[in-house]
């Protein structure tokens, strides 16, 4: 499996799991390129509603965060999925 595609997992997992993925965050585990990650995430999974924006951290900290507006309805579908199949 390549580097990339175990960051893109990383990162997708992050999103389903808490339903947001900070730039900062990425960058503790050297994963520098978030936005083309989070574009590709969004081209492979269209339904997908994500929202960036800056947050301020403290009065001199910044940090940028991607949030997956529709993750409820996302993990439903997930688990109808898994009901299908019996898993």
């Amino acid at each position: 499996m390549s580097k990339f595609i175990s960051q893109r997992c990383w990162i997708t997992n992050r999103l389903i799991n808490t339903g947001q993925i900070s730039r900062n965050e990425c960058l503790q585990k050297h994963i520098t390129r978030l936005g083309a990650h989070i574009h590709a995430i969004k081209a492979l999974n269209p339904t997908w509603k994500i929202e960036a924006k800056y947050i301020n951290k403290s009065s001199n900290s910044q940090d940028y965060i991607y949030k997956l507006i529709n993750r409820d309805e996302i993990l439903e579908n997930i688990d109808k999925n898994l009901q299908k199949i019996g898993a």
